[in-house]
């Protein structure tokens, strides 16, 4: 390293060396220490420039190629048995680890699967509605009857149920899967004062058997309480309706291949 000496020594020579510079040669030399200066500042920006860009590019692949999973996280997975619903056909029912169950979670996965620009544009960042409109949404009596009443609202003869077999509290209630929002917490009825919790064991999807990504309806059988003087006298079930976007219609094309997973 050099010493303060030899510094201040080239300092003074440089001095020196200026003062015997013609007006001419002083200007010129000036100008181009600030175009060195210049171009130096120029590249830095650049290299910059080219970082952030990269860095947005990649960003955008990854949004544009990466697949997102948009399932509502009510009931993302887990179930305890899934069955198919066809028309006037009996359900075909498989209980978890069954082939039947795995090959229908991986059609299942896909159904709700898309780039994060592509639900960006097509809307399904927040598609995710409740309706839970307690005095409409009443249920039928029969489960025939309650899935005459799904068809009815979705406009289609094919639906998969998936059920949750909850656990038993003393009394012998069966307490099944609390009801969720989208980004995971708790969905608390809005006609009850009190933080009411809806669990459920059961929920009917809608299968369509056009392509694309749309709304699709989503059948929770919740349980809601009922009060009498500030306590729980009694439980009845009503239904929520939750709308989606998915393209349920891969479901729909491997229908046959599900159902004859049984055979």
């Amino acid at each position: 390293m050099k010493n303060s000496e030899e510094v201040n020594t080239n300092i003074v020579e440089e001095e020196k060396n200026e003062k015997e510079l013609t007006d001419d040669e002083l200007y010129a030399k000036i100008q181009t220490e600030k175009l060195i200066k210049r171009k130096k500042t120029k590249k830095f920006a650049t290299f910059t420039g080219l970082c952030v860009a990269l860095v947005l590019a990649i960003a955008v692949i990854v949004m544009a190629t990466v697949p997102i999973s948009f399932k509502p996280n009510c009931i993302e997975s887990g179930f305890d048995s899934v069955s198919f619903i066809s028309g006037n056909t009996s359900p075909q029912l498989y209980n978890k680890n069954e082939k039947g169950y795995s090959m229908f979670m991986n059609y299942y996965n896909k159904a709700f699967s898309q780039t994060f620009l592509t639900a960006l544009f097509n809307g399904s960042l927040n598609s995710y509605e409740i309706n839970d409109n307690r005095n409409n949404n009443k249920l039928d009596e029969t489960e025939e009857d309650r899935i005459n009443q799904f068809k009815t609202i979705a406009g289609t003869d094919n639906f998969v149920k998936v059920h949750y077999k909850g656990t038993k509290e003393e009394g012998g209630r069966v307490i099944g899967k609390k009801l969720t929002n989208q980004n995971g917490s708790i969905y608390h009825p809005r006609y009850y004062s009190t933080n009411v919790t809806l669990t459920f064991n059961d929920a009917y999807i809608a299968i369509d058997d056009e392509e694309g990504f749309k709304d699709t309806k989503i059948f929770v059988i919740a349980t809601y309480p009922v009060f009498s003087s500030n306590e729980i006298t009694d439980y009845v079930e009503r239904y929520i309706e939750i709308t989606v976007k998915a393209d349920t219609n891969i479901i729909y094309k491997a229908w046959n291949d599900l159902i004859k997973a049984g055979v």
